[in-house]
């Protein structure tokens, strides 16, 4: 299929380039598109509920992921699940209530009973997005965050992803009422070696989304206008909390790994840190060796991304730091290493 979905049109990578050239007059088009928040809302309930209903479709979406070695199976049609919970109306009213103070933040209203004072959110204007590729649902999630907010999307991937998302929304497009909407969509794989692509799409922007590490960061942000917001999602801290008693089930060193490989540690429920409550470092040691077993099975089932040069760096410094304190103290810290470096535990 053609590589890049552009306003309802899959277009190739030399249309893309031409289309870039002419970008404010399709930023226009975007802003001529009305936006019902209200309609919004049943258009992503109505596709929520298909994406149950409709095997045939379940199975085109999970096999994108699947045929494109970005994820098994299993993790594929997890991502699945979790876009179709995160565009049910219940939820994305709620999400709209609980950062702006109502489902509808477009609709003016009277902020003072003394005052004839009205408020109301307005879009950004035009978003650009740029996606991290090791989460095969984010970048869905993310433009459809963009789209509820009534903002133009550029949403730029990899040059390794999959068709996955470019699917999606084709599918969602296909809804009469949601049709309309996709004038506020750009889903375009561009490789971050491309600077003088990227420079013209990042010149038309009123904000910047950016996922990735430092390295990744510290150059979109000299790319970025001063006066286009920059939205950073780097690096956070997530960690699992254990109790005693869970320490004897069977299956949790099996979840805490499927959740630290599923996105590679770059989400928020990818923990990297694991805290017990109460233990010895006899007990920290017995655990460690159960999640070392689970963790070389999950590493033969999952694609890993190689950490850049300053994460690299990082990782190195800090697993030194911990095996000189090993030397020293035996009973104060360890490191358990895989053979290729592909992962490892300190305790």
């Amino acid at each position: 299929m053609s590589q890049n979905f552009w306003q309802g049109d899959l277009i190739s990578n030399i249309e893309l380039e031409k289309r870039c050239v002419r970008l404010n007059e399709y930023i226009f088009k975007g802003h001529d598109v009305a936006f019902n928040i209200d309609e919004f809302y049943r258009a992503c309930d109505r596709f929520s509920q298909k994406l149950i209903s409709d095997q045939k479709l379940r199975n085109h979406l999970v096999k994108s992921l699947v045929d494109s070695g970005e994820c098994n199976s299993e993790d594929a049609t997890i991502a699945l699940n979790e876009i179709k919970q995160f565009i049910e109306e219940k939820a994305l009213r709620a999400k709209m209530y609980s950062e702006f103070g109502s489902d509808n933040p477009f609709r003016s209203q009277k902020v003072s009973r003394q005052f004839p004072i009205f408020e109301a959110w307005c879009p950004l204007g035009f978003l650009v997005q740029f996606l991290a590729a090791n989460s095969p649902s984010l970048a869905v999630l993310s433009a459809f965050e963009g789209l509820l907010t009534g903002n133009i999307n550029f949403i730029k991937l990899s040059k390794s992803s999959s068709d996955f998302t470019i699917l999606f929304f084709e599918e969602f497009f296909r809804d009469p009422v949601a049709k309309c909407w996709q004038q506020l969509l750009i889903i375009a794989k561009i490789s971050s070696s491309e600077k003088t692509l990227l420079q013209s799409i990042l010149d038309e922007a009123d904000g910047v989304v950016a996922w990735g590490g430092e390295e990744s960061l510290i150059e979109i942000r000299k790319m970025t206008p001063a006066r286009a917001r920059l939205i950073e999602w780097g690096h956070r801290i997530s960690f699992s909390y254990l109790t005693q008693k869970k320490l004897t089930d069977a299956n949790l060193a099996e979840l805490i790994a499927t959740d630290v490989f599923l996105f590679d540690q770059q989400a928020c429920s990818s923990p990297q840190c694991v805290f017990i409550e109460d233990a010895s470092f006899e007990q920290l040691e017995e655990f460690a060796q159960v999640l070392k077993l689970a963790f070389e099975k999950r590493a033969k089932l999952q694609k890993l991304n190689m950490p850049e040069g300053l994460e690299s760096a990082e990782i190195s410094r800090v697993v030194l730091v911990n095996e000189t304190e090993s030397a020293l103290s035996r009973n104060f810290t360890k490191v358990i290493e895989d053979p290729d470096r592909k992962w490892r535990i300190l305790i």
